[in-house]
């Protein structure tokens, strides 16, 4: 029984970091950027992700990730996006959508 009871603690620890982690990444979102939208596009048809993948711009300080069971999104932090255009991200854009695909 305690084992079950730790266990429950730890999921639901778990669970509450996560949504305040997405709680956080949504509040310090942009709008969606269309050159990195439609960069994402062309990617998820040539990288054969079946589910449309949105993609945001944050001013919080993460590395590039994936978010979303229902509507995935590629966050990128803002430190990263300046000065480079959509082609120059492409690996991480791909990098982020073969996440997607494989379901991690």
């Amino acid at each position: 029984m305690p084992r079950l009871v730790g266990a429950f603690l730890a999921l639901t620890s778990g669970t509450l970091r996560a949504g305040r982690f997405i709680a956080q990444l949504k509040r310090s979102s942009s709008e969606e950027n269309d050159e990195l939208t439609s960069a994402v596009e062309q990617l998820r048809r040539r990288l054969g992700v079946r589910r449309a993948v949105r993609v945001r711009v944050t001013r919080a300080s993460i590395g590039p990730v994936i978010v979303g069971l229902l509507r995935p999104t590629i966050y990128l932090p803002a430190a990263l996006v300046e000065g480079w255009s959509a082609a120059a991200l492409e690996p991480i854009l791909a990098h982020e959508l073969v996440h997607q695909r494989r379901g991690d």
